[in-house]
């Protein structure tokens, strides 16, 4: 399943780059990534989502900020399964 986004308003978007969007998952999350991660993320699925353009990937920062909620919940449901299953 591709988690390639479209749009259907024009209301302007801010798009990050992939090396921009490495580093705003950096600075904003303290998540180190790289751009073959990334790629792995787009093809396995499971990433953020992200929009082409002319054949350039691009991600906006609300759906990264958002993926990385997504992920953090995720991990503390996994620890509380866990804790959970050891009673």
């Amino acid at each position: 399943m591709t988690r390639h986004r479209t749009r259907a308003s024009s209301a302007p978007i801010h798009r990050l780059s992939i090396a921009k969007a490495i580093g705003y998952f950096a600075e904003k999350h303290g998540v180190t990534t790289t751009k073959s991660g990334l790629a792995n993320l787009r093809t396995r699925g499971g990433g953020p989502l992200y929009s082409t353009i002319l054949r350039k990937v691009y991600y906006d920062p609300s759906d990264i900020d958002d993926w990385v909620a997504r992920q953090a919940n995720a991990s503390r449901d996994d620890r509380q399964r866990a804790s959970e299953a050891r009673l």
